[in-house]
């Protein structure tokens, strides 16, 4: 009986030391983190090669730029006694050295000129459907370049002729009375006087480039304005 004591004594001993608990560990791991350097490469300058075209025609480009420069600079310098839009003091002040209009003997005397009869839009359509007579209407406006030498030309030969010519302003004009007058003749343009001949609804004859002295003599000879002798 004493064995089995001793010997449930001892394996108890055994069971219990089985029992011990057993402690885990941790292991703390670190990630490391590896960062992958991505190195870029920057695009190479090309260094750019210019052939002899090439030269060429950037020397020709740079000439047409200088030589429309020169030119806007020489329309401008033409125009400077006159501004646009504004009506020309120098219109009664044209002499042979300044109205290039004039053709060589030619004079204008600022005395001698006869005024123009300024008409209205109906008074010129009342001239154009005249049956009888015909009408000399000189068309122009203040703003065109041409008209401060244009208008005391006319004058003159008005004076020395004593023709009765009537002016019709443009700029006293709406468009679309102006498109009327340009049916009959589509040279007729703001930016140049015209001077036209009507009668019984119809264009008798026109004029829509500037005239010297003498072409408007002979324009109105040829019309049978002006009669001779």
């Amino acid at each position: 009986m004493a064995k089995n004591k001793q010997g449930k004594k001892s394996n108890e001993k055994e069971v219990k030391s089985t029992k011990k608990e057993v402690k885990k560990e941790t292991v703390d791991v670190k990630k490391v983190v590896i960062k992958d350097e991505i190195k870029v490469q920057k695009p190479k300058k090309k260094t750019v090669e210019f052939n002899k075209k090439d030269i060429e025609k950037v020397v020709i480009t740079i000439l047409i730029v200088i030589v429309f420069v020169l030119a806007i600079f020489f329309i401008s310098n033409k125009i400077s006694d006159c501004s646009f839009g504004n009506y020309c003091k120098k219109v009664e002040e044209n002499n042979k050295n300044t109205n290039p209009l004039l053709a060589n003997g030619e004079v204008l005397d600022e005395t001698l000129m006869k005024e123009l009869s300024e008409i209205t839009y109906s008074e010129y359509q009342k001239a154009l459907k005249d049956k009888k007579n015909q009408t000399v209407i000189y068309l122009s406006s203040d703003s065109s370049y041409w008209t401060q030498y244009e208008t005391p030309i006319l004058k003159s030969v008005a004076f020395e002729y004593n023709l009765d010519i009537k002016y019709l302003a443009y700029d006293k004009l709406s468009e679309k009375e102006i498109e009327e007058i340009t049916k009959l003749d589509s040279n007729i343009s703001k930016e140049t006087p015209a001077v036209l001949i009507v009668k019984n609804k119809k264009l008798v004859a026109s004029k829509t480039t500037p005239l010297t002295i003498s072409n408007f003599v002979d324009f109105f000879n040829e019309q049978g304005v002006i009669i001779e002798g």
